[in-house]
């Protein structure tokens, strides 16, 4: 967490001293790592666009600003054209027991916003693994990509994390996915074109039906593959996964509660993901020697309900109509899953 901290501080800053801190904080820890350890690392990519064009209208040449000639300030100041498009993955490394001293390193990246090859900024269709479903016509996509057998010596070089975090310490025009995935990543371990790494062990997944702004599902995906990569059973990675779908929706309860104001788009969003989470933890409470446990389990369902009742206070405000609200209201309880125990999920 200290060093996400330290990371996001330094992103789009182009200080030169942050970076080396990086990069030698990252060696060091790999360094440090014991055989069968799963280490994680914030990465991705900070393009910076027209960053030479000034900000301000230029004059003509010839003309003089005095204090009778000089334009008004809405006549100078134009909007910054700046445009920041960053793009963020995690780097997941795992030290091999037999091997001490060869690592596996992951890339992973769960922003498909593209369904076609060439249109794919983030690269997850043009670099990790992909087939078509049979059963919906889709592609489904590795959100992992595993780079095997890297040699210890290279990891624990602050060089390739220096060049790795400049991506987004020091924006630049030129940092997209193939300067990533086609000049940086190969280096490693010395395989060209990238998609010749098989990712044997990464699961095909039907990626988010929108951009993943919040990155949630990039940090589960690297959560279930760390688990793979030590072995656990799947239901331990499951299990993972839902304790933070959990902490998700408390981030949001915890962001309700101080909204004085909600769009109708933004109560749909969150009335469809805590029913996709109530889902989610009915069918965990289902499986055979499962982690998720009654407590776990009336925790969501308190987080759950209390997500409700400020949605629909706020339903009601906006609405000024109490008897639409209890509509409303009837509505959830008609839709709501039972879950094994009895427990209620809206």
């Amino acid at each position: 967490t200290q060093f996400a901290d330290r990371l996001a501080q330094a992103v789009g800053s182009s200080d030169p001293a942050a970076l080396h801190d990086l990069a030698c904080l990252a060696a060091a820890r790999v360094a440090r790592s014991q055989p069968g350890e799963v280490m994680l690392f914030p990465g991705g990519w900070l393009p910076w666009r027209d960053r030479d064009k000034r900000a301000c209208k230029t004059l003509p040449p010839g003309d003089v600003i005095d204090d009778v000639h000089k334009p008004s300030a809405g006549a100078m100041i134009k909007p910054p054209p700046y445009r920041f498009e960053a793009r963020l993955v995690l780097y997941l490394l795992y030290r091999h027991k037999d091997k001490a001293n060869r690592f596996d390193f992951c890339v992973v990246n769960a922003n498909v916003d593209a369904g076609s090859v060439d249109l794919d900024e983030c690269g997850v269709s043009r670099y990790h693994g992909l087939v078509p479903c049979e059963k919906t016509a889709s592609l489904m996509h590795k959100l992992v990509l595993e780079l095997e057998d890297i040699p210890q010596e290279k990891l624990i070089d602050g060089g390739i994390w220096f060049v790795l975090f400049r991506l987004l310490t020091h924006p630049h025009a030129s940092h997209d996915a193939s300067l990533l995935y086609e000049r940086i990543l190969p280096n490693l371990n010395a395989l060209r074109p990238i998609s010749v790494n098989k990712s044997p062990r990464a699961e095909l997944r039907h990626p988010p039906p929108t951009l993943d702004a919040s990155y949630a599902a990039c940090v589960c995906e690297a959560v279930a593959h760390a688990a793979v990569l030590i072995d656990a059973p799947r239901a331990i990675a499951d299990a993972f996964v839902t304790q933070i779908r959990l902490q998700l929706v408390k981030m949001a309860d915890a962001d309700v509660r101080k909204s004085t104001s909600m769009s109708s788009r933004d109560d749909e969003t969150l009335d469809v993901a805590c029913r996709l989470f109530a889902r989610d933890c009915a069918r965990m409470a289902s499986v055979p020697d499962s982690p998720v446990g009654a407590e776990m389990l009336n925790d969501a369902v308190e987080t759950i309900k209390r997500v409700d009742s400020r949605r629909l206070a706020l339903a009601e405000e906006a609405l000024g109509d109490i008897n639409h609200a209890g509509k409303i209201a009837a509505d959830l309880s008609s839709t709501a899953l039972a879950a094994p125990g009895g427990a209620c999920f809206p």
